[in-house]
């Protein structure tokens, strides 16, 4: 069996990467106002904690002021400049590096997120069932997601983690 994903930034991208994942977490963060950064480290927690550490609350406070106050504002300014401006040359810069200055933000978040759980055990779960993903599940519960969709969307996301866990070189 392989190790775990120490590194979450390396998990949440394999992760993303994973096909539908991508379209399914925008959507998610546009119909449902899923935090996707947040989603991903609870994904990450679901993979490699037989239970929810205690750390799970100070995650989701620092994850929704984190969104609030630096990365909705900075997507806000990048999407606003698509819609409104001509991108050429310099504005055209501008706009790509507010979004990487976003993507550099989530990385930032995930990290602080990591940190709350370092010196908790942990270990490679073989995630094989929908509800072994229980921190995410609770989270889209809390967000009102119905269970239905939730359903849905966890089976896609448990598919992608399986999906990146095999191509994890051991």
């Amino acid at each position: 069996m392989c190790e775990p994903y120490t590194d979450i930034w390396h998990f949440a991208t394999t992760v993303y990467r994973q096909p539908e994942v991508e379209p399914l977490c925008l959507q998610l963060q546009e119909e449902q106002g899923v935090n996707v950064t947040l989603l991903l480290w609870l994904l990450w927690i679901d993979s490699y904690f037989a239970k929810p550490p205690a750390s799970l609350n100070a995650g989701h406070l620092i994850a929704e002021q984190w969104q609030h106050n630096i990365v909705t504002p900075l997507r806000t300014a990048r999407r606003w400049m698509k819609r409104n401006l001509e991108l050429n040359g310099d504005k055209a810069r501008l706009r790509e590096a507010i979004k990487s200055q976003e993507l550099f933000a989530e990385k930032l978040l995930l990290s602080q997120l990591q940190s709350l759980v370092e010196h908790t055990p942990s270990h490679n779960r073989a995630l094989t069932r929908v509800d072994q993903l229980q921190a995410s599940a609770d989270y889209l519960t809390h967000l009102g997601m119905a269970a239905p969709a939730r359903a849905s969307t966890l089976k896609t996301l448990l598919l992608a983690i399986q999906a990146a866990h095999n191509k994890k070189p051991c």
